[in-house]
């Protein structure tokens, strides 16, 4: 599906791609694999999580591009 994305934008355009996993090293291996996967400039989006912030260590010291993203319980979305 992001390969499709990608066809879509163009090369041109970032795109931004939330990687999963559990461990720092699990979120650091999506990463690299999506980065191999996807062309253009992708930039890889990390959770600021304990295991988060390793990750963002990790792929800032392999020059990714990155954007750490907040957390956010549904409770404190409700604006009733």
């Amino acid at each position: 599906m992001l390969k499709e994305i990608r066809t879509i934008l163009g090369n041109e355009k970032e795109l931004f791609v939330q990687a999963l996993g559990d461990k720092a090293e699990e979120v650091v291996a999506e990463a690299e694999y999506i980065i191999e996967q996807i062309t253009g400039k992708v930039i890889i989006k990390i959770p600021v999580t304990d295991e988060g912030i390793k990750t963002t260590k990790i792929l800032k010291e392999k020059d990714r591009y990155i954007n750490d993203n907040g957390l956010y319980i549904f409770s404190s979305l409700y604006c009733g």
